[in-house]
């Protein structure tokens, strides 16, 4: 199974990384940025999981976390400062199956997706 992936991200390199994460990994990476066309995109791309990248201040709000988990019950990872353990805790709290700080170890991240996208698909099949 081929699963999709939506990187939501402010930072090209992030989504570089990702992307390079997950190239050989039955997983389709979709790439948007921060912006109103998240939800165009979440759509559009009907994704498995979502990482969605907060280690922009900007980003910290949690409305997009919030408005995405309001449409969805897809796991989404969060990525964020490892010294944010408020962001942490808020995101955790916000609807985040998981958050992962920055900078990631790549096969750590994979296994933690691995076993999310076998939790959703376990739940679809039994719901």
């Amino acid at each position: 199974m081929t699963a999709n992936i939506l990187v939501v991200s402010a930072d090209g390199d992030t989504q570089n990384l990702l992307d390079e994460t997950f190239w050989d990994y039955e997983v389709r990476v979709h790439s948007t940025l921060h912006s109103p066309s998240v939800l165009f995109q979440f759509y559009f791309v009907q994704p498995d999981l979502i990482i969605l990248d907060m280690h922009q201040p900007a980003n910290y709000d949690g409305k997009m976390l919030q408005r995405l988990r309001e449409r969805s019950a897809v796991p989404i990872v969060v990525l964020c400062d490892p010294d944010q353990f408020e962001v942490k805790m808020q995101c955790l709290n916000g609807g985040a199956d998981d958050v992962q700080a920055l900078p990631f170890d790549e096969l750590e991240l994979r296994a933690r997706v691995r076993a999310l996208l076998r939790r959703a698909q376990v739940r679809r099949a039994a719901g």
